[in-house]
């Protein structure tokens, strides 16, 4: 069966889509070899997990799923050329420069890469027509929100993908976490969107909010692995869900 393109359904060619844009390989020391992809399901009793070894550094991954003319070369590089200038001083811990407007153009392309990640894991449950709305509107739906902060200390995991269950739907909330250098981004997704408004960051989470509302001022404080999968935990509970988790890590 030919394979299409998971934004725009095209089924021309598929272009080797970088998992994480490219340029910031030249910017972000290179990881192990190889990298773990661990899935979770707490809805198993006792809780069960596998795991399988990836080849490769993680930054470099690639996966033959977008189109290579109206998507990767088109849209999607165009919301990857834009975010960079704002991106690149934050991989340098210079928060000076960052304004409202460029966080959205960084939340946009955090959203983009939790989209096109999350097409490599073991559980996919984002709908379709999240990435059709991408595709056409080039802006995020409503159902999404995004956090940046630092990371505290360099660490092996760059990947975290929660899946949570409400009592009345599957999966009606999906959190991703990235790792890239000393930065962490929190993506968090829902259906139906107006759960998103239950969706709270716990109070004193050194994690800034970028989308949908932009927060002024400085860089937020450092934040560590482990205070990532609490917070993730307590935006859970505020929406009445259960847990299941991807986790991707180098070793």
């Amino acid at each position: 069966m030919k394979r299409s393109c998971i934004f725009c359904g095209s089924d021309g060619k598929l272009s080797n889509e970088h998992i994480i844009s490219k340029w910031i390989q030249k910017h972000v020391p290179k990881l192990d070899n190889k990298s773990t992809g661990e899935f979770w399901e707490a809805k198993s009793s006792p809780m069960q997990y596998s795991n399988s070894l990836i080849a490769g550094d993680p930054l470099s991954m690639t996966r033959r799923i977008v189109c290579e003319r109206e998507c990767n070369n088109g849209w999607m590089s165009t919301i990857v050329k834009e975010s960079q200038p704002d991106l690149e001083p934050l991989l340098y811990g210079d928060w000076g420069k960052l304004t409202v407007e460029g966080q959205l153009r960084i939340a946009k392309w955090a959203i983009l890469t939790a989209l096109v990640m999350e097409k490599t894991l073991q559980e996919q449950v984002t709908e379709p027509a999240e990435y059709r709305h991408l595709y056409n509107d080039k802006h995020p739906s409503a159902g999404w929100r995004v956090w940046i902060g630092v990371a505290s200390e360099d660490t092996k995991t760059i990947w975290q993908h929660r899946l949570f269950e409400s009592d009345c739907e599957r999966y009606a909330l999906i959190i991703s976490c990235l790792f890239v250098g000393r930065l962490v981004f929190m993506v968090a997704g829902t259906k139906p969107p107006p759960l998103l408004n239950a969706c709270r960051m716990p109070a004193g989470t050194p994690l800034m909010e970028i989308f949908p509302s932009p927060t002024a001022g400085a860089a937020p404080p450092s934040i560590g692995e482990d205070a990532t999968r609490i917070a993730m935990m307590a935006m859970a509970a505020s929406t009445n869900s259960a847990v299941s988790f991807q986790r991707m890590m180098t070793t």
